[in-house]
């Protein structure tokens, strides 16, 4: 089995090298700190895996296999990579249950997205104002700017990315 889960790893970063050749692709749990933790699979090839030991219990998914890894920071893979010292145009998080962690991984002085998409299961706007994310994205100046199904939308004001709907220009 061991071999299988190697090569699970190796086929999956072949395929993302082939479709996103201008990306630095790599296969990380990611956390705000190193640890050893329990990898749960839900599928040979799907993306069906988590850390979060509650998102395992409950999926409705069979495990496929468990298996210990170790978690890295935002910061170190991004730090290893040709994107080193830029800032980040479109962070989008989806992690599973870790979402937040990973979040808070990340040095914002250093790599300030512009965008940030985020995945959020609330089901109304008061719940997400609770939550640890935003209330983290809005101590660092961030504008919730779009809830779409399970994702979060913020901007980074003065961006530039996104025309300004306050001065009466509309999204081309």
């Amino acid at each position: 089995m061991e071999g299988n889960k190697h090569r699970y790893g190796q086929d999956k970063i072949k395929l993302f090298n082939m479709a996103r050749p201008k990306d630095y692709n790599v296969i990380s749990a990611v956390s705000d700190k190193r640890e050893k933790v329990l990898l749960h699979r839900f599928g040979s090839f799907g993306l069906g895996s988590t850390i979060d030991q509650n998102i395992a219990l409950s999926a409705k998914d069979k495990i496929l296999d468990t298996q210990t890894i170790e978690t890295k920071p935002l910061n170190e893979i991004i730090n290893k990579s040709p994107f080193k010292d830029q800032q980040i145009d479109l962070l989008s998080i989806d992690a599973e249950g870790m979402d937040y962690k990973v979040l808070c991984s990340l040095d914002f002085h250093k790599y300030q997205p512009k965008i940030i998409i985020i995945e959020s299961h609330c089901n109304n706007i008061q719940d997400v104002l609770k939550t640890d994310i935003y209330k983290f994205l809005d101590s660092r100046s961030y504008i919730l700017r779009s809830w779409t199904f399970y994702s979060l939308i913020f901007i980074l004001p003065g961006a530039n990315l996104l025309k300004d709907r306050e001065k009466g220009r509309c999204f081309s």
